[in-house]
């Protein structure tokens, strides 16, 4: 999980060493680093998961959220063959 972030903090140090400036530039790192693609499928799988689990009638406590909240979390990050 820090690969993303120490990426772009090297391409950030990349970019001033090269004396490259330009905003458009880091904007594209922002894009090329999955940060918005990696949060909006997160959300997406935690929110199938929790819509799974009140379909299902498991959402009666704090743990039945918790568990919810891991497996869709676990979903997303399995490696897919």
């Amino acid at each position: 999980m820090l690969a993303v972030p120490f990426s772009l903090i090297g391409a950030v140090w990349y970019l001033w060493f090269l004396a490259i400036t330009s905003l458009c530039r880091l904007g594209r790192h922002d894009a090329l680093m999955g940060w918005r693609e990696t949060g909006v499928f997160m959300l997406l799988f935690l929110d199938l998961s929790y819509n799974d689990a009140v379909r299902k009638g498991k959402m009666n406590s704090y743990e039945d959220l918790r568990e919810a909240i891991i497996h869709g979390a676990v979903k997303r990050v399995r490696p897919k063959p």
